[in-house]
């Protein structure tokens, strides 16, 4: 139950954060579309991928792989993109943490709490304020916020 609750929170936040990247509104279709073929590899490789940061106690990198690629399948489909997930240890992540930060790696979302004080990470200027964006486009997760942890 615990690891159903933990992919289903991560595809939540990872909707959330490619939500804001969504490409702008097409027209409408006003004729039927003309038949293609599946998607091929080379079409799968060139979506967006999110990388996300997060602290683990222990983790298998069998059963993270599975957990990945079902994500994957579902996000690709849903929103047309994938996410690529890094799971840092207890022992390694303030470490890891600055120096991802500070060295402008590929980041997208990362978990931050008592093992990673925000203030420290801010520090580094590898964050990005996304308030704006969380207003914009997740109103109900702003109201639902207590204003002490904005």
């Amino acid at each position: 139950m615990k690891r159903l609750f933990n992919i289903l929170t991560l595809l939540v936040i990872a909707s959330m954060v490619l939500a804001a990247c969504g490409a702008p509104a097409t027209p409408a279709v006003t004729e039927a579309p003309a038949v293609t073929e599946a998607p091929t590899v080379a079409v799968a490789q060139d979506l967006p991928t999110l990388d996300f940061y997060y602290i683990m106690l222990s983790y298998n990198p069998d059963d993270l792989a599975a957990v990945e690629d079902a994500a994957n399948e579902i996000l690709v489909k849903q929103i047309g993109a994938k996410v690529k997930l890094h799971p840092l240890s207890f022992t390694d992540a303030q470490t890891k943490v600055s120096l991802i930060l500070n060295s402008g790696d590929a980041c997208d979302v990362m978990s931050l709490g008592s093992f990673i004080p925000f203030p420290t990470a801010v520090a580094t200027g590898g964050l990005m304020d996304i308030g704006d964006l969380l207003t914009t486009y997740a109103p109900t997760l702003m109201s639902q916020t207590p204003p002490e942890n904005l």
